[in-house]
């Protein structure tokens, strides 16, 4: 139960640290489409 817990919890920070990386590959590009998206949800 607790395990199951701890990676739900880690699975969240993983897709985070995974989507940072990805996003200094890509550039400048993401930025603007995290601005177009942050644009979109307000």
């Amino acid at each position: 139960m607790i395990n199951k817990v701890v990676v739900f919890l880690k699975l969240p920070l993983y897709h985070y640290i995974l989507s940072f990386k990805l996003n200094l590959k890509i550039g400048g590009l993401s930025a603007t489409a995290e601005q177009r998206f942050s644009s979109f949800l307000i």
